[in-house]
């Protein structure tokens, strides 16, 4: 049940009254409207709620209703008319207005017909109540986030401070507001949900509303979704113990939310309080264009989710020495140098949406496994080499980059990897065994060739030798041959590529393995 008295015992300043109407071709709405202290809101109803409330007070509530304004009668005839209707709204007015001065704790069938349960403090943490009287133990068995508004939370903070016992006398025991407070003590997963604009038909906007998240004793996993960092009280509570962090549409930088009690223009150092727990910390969505020094503030994160930011370059994350998950896609980066020096022990690195060229800056990751770079600009497939070294990389993404455009682009990629090229994820599929015996043969090739080239090579040395190699009788006759290998001097070239040499040969079989 709603009080009218305050904080400081003294009665709270409400206002009630008809302030317009709407005639259609059969009744007339009434627009109601309510102030309580600061809070105002509108409310529509017809004559026919007005003079149900009326009966149903005057059945509960008999003696004080002797003292209540009289209300108007029904009538059938001339009921749409404008003069009509306008003297109604004045003795509605009144009637309405009276109702605040006989009750102390208006009943529920009042709160109810002014929606007070959406809007006012107490029937905002009423009706939250009594909604976990019945659901509160299920909840908290089954482990998931409960979701509070911001405005939820506010009128929790301020019926906190209220000089009231939790239960009024004469009250449902469902209705103990203590009910909520033992289940928010209980709590270990919340998601907040805040707006910027204004809360039904109210002038309350959530965001500028303060909220305090002491009373979650027990919390370890936090979600925050269009809140207002500045608002926050209590996040100090939180440093000790909190798991996971994620925040949607929030801030501008990471700091503003883990240390809004620091000024922005002082510098962290080994002072500065951290979230000494917490592992998993997600910033996707908001409005980051750079990664600030904040991220130090949870020096033992091991994933961190900073998807759909502006961001261009990586900074601040060389302290993270447990990061091992990174995703930076949907960002604007466009080029990437030593991140090993950063991140040197991530296993996972997602990259997707960026303005990505090049790769050789990702060279000397040795513990990533799986790296996502889809849609960025990367045409040169010789950029892929730079990850074949990669000695863990188990899946790759390139796909909608303008190299997958190139003809026969899945085995040249794959070819790079060599013989770890069977055990690639490219794209999200597999290396196929048709894909593998190609890799194979071009691999043969490339290995013949190279044999053609050190033969070269080794019949450049042999006619440079002084004094001349003896040779077998059998060898005296050109082209000189010595254990397999062709061998030439001045006077006996070897025979010209037109007349089918084996270099000539290995590049035909090349074409044909491509084509």
């Amino acid at each position: 049940m709603a009080s009218l008295i305050d904080e400081t015992g003294r009665r709270r300043i409400i206002n009630i009254r008809v302030a317009g109407f709407e005639i259609s071709e059969d009744h007339t709405t009434y627009l109601i409207e309510v102030q309580i202290d600061s809070v105002k809101w509108q409310v529509k109803r017809r004559f026919k709620e007005f003079h149900y409330l009326h009966e149903t007070l005057c059945r509960d509530r008999a003696t004080e209703m002797k003292s209540v304004a009289k209300f108007p009668p029904k009538k059938s005839i001339g009921h749409l008319t404008v003069k009509f209707v306008q003297d109604r709204q004045k003795r509605l007015s009144a009637y309405l207005q009276s109702l605040v001065t006989v009750f102390d704790r208006p009943p529920q069938p009042f709160t109810n017909f002014l929606h007070w349960e959406r809007y006012e403090i107490q029937g905002i943490t009423g009706s939250l109540t009594e909604y976990l009287f019945e659901k509160g133990d299920l909840w908290l068995e089954r482990g998931y986030p409960f979701e509070f508004s911001i405005l939820q939370l506010y009128a929790i903070n301020q019926r906190m401070r209220l000089p009231a016992p939790t239960c009024e006398l004469g009250s449902s025991f469902k209705s103990d507001f203590g009910h909520l407070l033992d289940f928010i003590s209980q709590l270990e997963s919340v998601k907040l949900t805040g707006s910027d604009r204004r809360y039904g038909r109210s002038n309350l906007v959530p965001d500028s509303l303060h909220y305090d998240l002491s009373p979650f004793k027990r919390l370890l996993r936090l979600q925050l979704v269009q809140v207002n960092p500045d608002r926050l009280v209590g996040a100090e509570h939180l440093r000790a113990r909190l798991l996971t962090l994620s925040v949607r549409a929030s801030v501008h930088s990471i700091r503003q939310l883990l240390l809004p009690e620091w000024p922005p223009h002082r510098q962290l150092g080994p002072d500065a309080p951290v979230y000494s727990a917490c592992t998993s910390a997600d910033f996707s969505d908001n409005g980051l264009s750079e990664i600030d020094a904040g991220v130090k503030l949870m020096p033992r994160l091991k994933r961190l989710r900073l998807k759909g930011n502006s961001i261009a370059r990586l900074d601040n994350l060389d302290e993270l020495e447990h990061l091992a998950e990174l995703d930076l896609s949907k960002n604007s980066i466009t080029k990437l140098d030593s991140v090993h020096l950063l991140v040197g022990n991530l296993k996972e690195l997602e990259l997707a949406n960026n303005r990505l060229t090049g790769l050789e800056g990702l060279s000397r990751l040795y513990g990533l496994v799986t790296l996502g770079l889809r849609a960025n600009l990367i045409s040169d497939l010789s950029e892929v080499a730079h990850l074949a070294n990669l000695p863990l990389l188990a899946r790759l993404i390139l796909a909608d980059n303008p190299l997958t455009q190139l003809a026969d682009y899945r085995v040249r990629a794959l070819q790079l990897f060599d013989s770890r090229a069977s055990e690639l994820v490219l794209d999200d599929e597999p290396a196929t065994a048709k894909e593998l015996d190609t890799i194979a043969v071009l691999q043969a090739i490339r290995r013949s060739r190279e044999l053609s080239l050190s033969s070269s090579s080794a019949a450049v040395v042999a006619s440079s030798c002084s004094p001349p190699a003896v040779l077998p009788p059998a060898a005296l006759q050109p082209p000189f041959r010595c254990q397999g290998v062709l061998l030439a001097c001045p006077q006996h070239p070897l025979p010209p590529l037109s007349q089918g040499c084996h270099a000539k040969v290995d590049i035909s079989i090349e074409k044909q393995v491509l084509i």
